[in-house]
C-alpha cells in the first residue's frame, strides 16, 4: 500500500485490524505492518525490532486487548503502537468529530498539509521519521 491507495472512502484501521488478527508468528506480523508501513512507520519499527521470543508476549496482551481486557503497562508501552499507530488514532479522532469515513479524514489531512509525506511516509507536519515512538521500544 502507498499512500496514494487510501481513498476517501477507505477504512484503513478496520483492514489493519483485520491484517493483525490473521497472524500466527512473527514473520506474519512482520509481512502484514509491512503492507501498512505508509501508514504505521511506529508499529514497523516495532515488530523490527521483536525477535521470535516476543511474538508470544505479544500475541497475548493482543488477544487480552482485543476482548476488551488491559494487557498492562509493560505491554502497552511496549506494544500499543502495534495495535493502533499514531497516524491511525489521529486520523480516526479527526473521522469521528466530523463523522467522515477514515480515508476522506486522511485524504484531506494530506491535502491540506497537516499530514506530510516523508519518504512514502505518513508524518504528520513537523515531525521527524522515527521519533513519535522511540520511548516505546527504548
Amino acid at each position: 500500500m502507498t499512500l496514494d491507495d487510501i481513498g476517501y472512502i477507505d477504512e484503513t484501521p478496520r483492514d489493519y485490524a483485520q491484517a493483525l488478527t490473521a497472524c500466527h508468528d512473527i514473520t506474519s506480523l512482520r509481512k502484514s505492518v509491512e503492507r501498512f508501513a505508509c501508514i504505521a512507520d511506529d508499529a514497523r519499527i516495532i515488530v523490527w525490532s521483536m525477535t521470535a521470543d516476543d511474538w508470544p508476549i505479544f500475541k497475548a496482551g493482543f488477544d487480552l486487548e482485543r476482548r476488551g481486557m488491559f494487557a498492562g503497562e509493560r505491554w502497552a508501552s511496549l506494544y500499543a503502537a502495534v495495535m493502533m499507530p499514531e497516524i491511525m488514532v489521529q486520523v480516526t479522532l479527526i473521522a469521528h468529530h466530523f463523522r467522515v469515513p477514515w480515508g476522506t479524514a486522511f485524504v484531506r489531512c494530506m491535502q491540506t498539509g497537516m499530514i506530510v509525506s516523508n519518504d512514502g511516509v505518513a508524518k504528520w507536519k513537523g515531525a521527524k521519521r522515527g521519533t513519535n515512538h522511540q520511548d516505546a521500544i527504548a
